[in-house]
């Protein structure tokens, strides 16, 4: 199982623009297996809370990118593993943002979060996104 979520976004991508299905579909089957498989328990770690949430290597990294597959590959385990991150960062994003929380960046911390969060749920806030390589 693959445990890198961007870089089979980035193989995808590439098989796309290139017109080479036969590496697209296997990018977007690798995504899957880990789409299917995932556990926020044993993929998500790191002290503190910003750290599993963070934008660059936690939950919202794979929100975005999960959101990228499901938009662009039409990948359904990609909108299941999305919705469910959703919800992961939407419980997880009150305590991060607290005042007593350490001021963090938009790759490792809650800032970052929030904007994956905000991204995936509203279709008009995704121009930043090849910022990070996505769509």
């Amino acid at each position: 199982m693959l445990r890198h979520p961007g870089i089979t976004w980035a193989l995808w991508d590439a098989a796309d623009v290139l017109g080479d299905r036969a590496a697209a579909d296997w990018a977007a089957a690798a995504f899957a297996t880990l789409a299917e498989r995932y556990d926020e328990d044993f993929h998500l770690f790191g002290d503190p809370l910003t750290d599993r949430l963070a934008l660059c290597h936690g939950a919202a990294g794979v929100l975005a990118v999960a959101d990228a597959f499901h938009r662009w590959a039409r990948l359904s385990p990609a909108a299941v593993l999305g919705a469910r991150l959703a919800d992961h960062l939407t419980t997880r994003l009150p305590a991060a943002l607290t005042p007593d929380r350490p001021r963090t960046s938009l790759l490792t911390g809650a800032p970052g979060a929030l904007s994956a969060l905000l991204t995936a749920t509203d279709d008009t806030l995704r121009d930043w996104l090849p910022c990070l390589g996505l769509r």
